[in-house]
């Protein structure tokens, strides 16, 4: 539902219905509740007789040619759980930073690097990869032939969302005095207000 919201904002910006100043905070709360959807998901026990199971590619949103599906995904985090903070085995770079900038630089690009990664590992372009990778130059494609100029703006949106995400969830997550912590971290009213927004 989030990936459709954001398509059809994307629309309106395109048809001139929604200002850009506004899609962007818009796509990005999109795009950070699409990825704690997708995170759920892939926690969630797996029903192989799902008829729908083939379409759960649907809801990655795509902000570039080079991400991996919605498959490779969720392996990655699997092994993300299994190997946390593991340099080797942890495919999640950005839980490997020593510094928030370094983590924030590898969240910025963590879409293309965990891609190259996965590649890396498997040593192969596996059917589902090739898959992901072929609706993902379709789906950029199309918004460009859809948005023109406007393109940049989905990329901004996505991009900033992609990397919020990937920095909350990899970097200040796992800092000393975060991670597994069971108490609300205590926080200015303002920045609260922008937790329940976003997630």
């Amino acid at each position: 539902a989030y990936h459709a919201a954001l398509l059809v904002a994307f629309a309106a910006l395109c048809a001139g219905a929604l200002p850009a100043w506004l899609f962007v905070p818009l796509g990005v709360c999109l795009y950070v509740r699409n990825f704690n959807a997708i995170h759920e998901s892939v926690h969630a026990r797996v029903d192989p007789f799902d008829p729908l199971r083939p379409l759960r590619q649907l809801a990655m949103i795509v902000h570039g040619p080079l991400q991996l599906g919605r498959d490779e995904l969720s392996s990655d985090h699997r092994r993300h759980h299994a190997h946390p903070g593991d340099p080797e085995r942890d495919p999640h770079v950005a839980v490997h930073s020593d510094h928030w900038a370094e983590g924030l630089a590898q969240a910025l690009f963590q879409p293309e690097i965990a891609a190259v990664r996965h590649l890396r590992r498997v040593r192969a372009v596996r059917p589902g990869m090739r898959r992901a990778l072929a609706y993902n130059v379709a789906t950029s494609a199309a918004l460009v032939a859809l948005g023109g100029a406007d393109i940049v703006w989905w990329i901004a949106a996505t991009r900033l969302g992609s990397t919020a995400c990937w920095f909350i969830f990899d970097y200040m997550l796992h800092a000393p005095g975060v991670w597994g912590r069971t108490d609300a971290l205590p926080m200015p009213r303002h920045l609260r207000a922008l937790w329940v927004a976003l997630f």
